[in-house]
């Protein structure tokens, strides 16, 4: 395979495995036979997906251009430390696309997926990534309400009253196992004593939805397709849920995007109206979506978890208290 399309070579690179070289350098022979268009230079970008550099399942990423030197496509690896997230990712953003009706549009599918020597691999159409500094300012005036919409959009499609079993199985175990955490600051432990108190007594009804799981502005790019109004797309879906749990995605979401005060308590009031609770609630579900992602860490570094689980209650606080 070393020829001129070759990704890399162990000299050229530190960070990837030499499997996950393999993997790229398979993949890219596949989509040379696949495709229609003949393929340029390949060149490895960023970190993983959603940005986290450091974390020991993160994917290897790669553009592929055009013999034109187009970007074309974007090939995700898996880590042979999680060797089925990128197939996860593909078969996640599916069935997310298919829950959504119109507002899947937005999520962005695989063009190509499969594996080599067990490590899942898939390719993407290339769409632009958001920028940072001063153009990061502009860009967010006008994507910012279509995306806010969306989501809204996203959880009037899929919210569902939970039934029994799902509110064992997804808010009380969750919960229990979040008080019980003892690495978890006392105040947390206590707020998860108190949602458990109003699901025990009845004060709460949870409603389930789909989440995205890790919804920020680094999952969300440019659609090449733009017309008059702004047109995006949504990526990395290996955590989302079909029966999730709202208010987490709003709360990543506005932080990312800059939403505060009065903004986001207004978008906020709206997803507890479609959840069917009051803005006490809208802290149960955050609670129960930290209370999942605690369960289901893998290799997500606990003492970030924690810090990013009093920033989300943070934010969430300083417009409903």
């Amino acid at each position: 395979m070393a020829d001129e399309h070759t990704v890399l070579s162990s000299h050229r690179t530190q960070d990837p495995s030499e499997l996950m070289i393999e993997v790229a350098n398979a993949a890219l022979e596949q989509l040379r036979e696949d495709l229609d268009f003949p393929l340029g230079p390949a060149e490895r970008i960023g970190g993983d997906q959603s940005g986290s550099q450091g974390v020991a399942d993160a994917t290897l990423k790669m553009l592929i251009r055009d013999r034109s030197h187009r970007p074309r496509l974007v090939l995700l690896c898996s880590s042979p430390v999680a060797p089925d997230l990128v197939k996860r990712n593909v078969e996640r953003a599916a069935l997310a696309k298919q829950a959504l009706g119109a507002a899947g549009e937005a999520v962005l599918t695989a063009s190509h997926a499969g594996e080599f020597n067990g490590i899942s691999f898939a390719a993407f159409p290339y769409c632009t990534p958001l920028r940072d500094g001063w153009a990061w300012r502009l860009q967010r005036c006008y994507i910012r309400p279509a995306v806010l919409r969306w989501l809204q959009d996203a959880t009037a499609a899929t919210v569902r009253p939970a039934d029994v079993e799902t509110i064992k199985s997804n808010f009380t175990l969750p919960l229990e196992y979040l008080e019980s955490l003892k690495p978890m600051p006392g105040a947390i432990r206590e707020m998860a004593a108190g949602a458990l108190k109003r699901l025990d007594h009845g004060s709460w009804l949870p409603h389930s939805c789909l989440m995205h799981g890790d919804l920020w502005k680094g999952n969300l790019l440019l659609s090449p397709h733009a017309s008059d109004k702004p047109r995006f797309v949504v990526i990395d879906w290996p955590g989302s849920l079909l029966q999730g749990y709202g208010i987490y995605d709003l709360i990543r979401l506005a932080d990312s995007l800059g939403v505060r005060g009065r903004k986001l308590h207004s978008h906020i009031a709206s997803h507890c109206q479609l959840l069917q609770c009051d803005l006490t609630d809208s802290k149960s579900h955050l609670l129960a979506a930290l209370a999942h992602i605690a369960m289901h860490l893998e290799n997500f570094p606990l003492p970030r978890y924690i810090s990013m689980s009093r920033h989300c209650l943070g934010v969430l606080d300083s417009v409903i208290d």
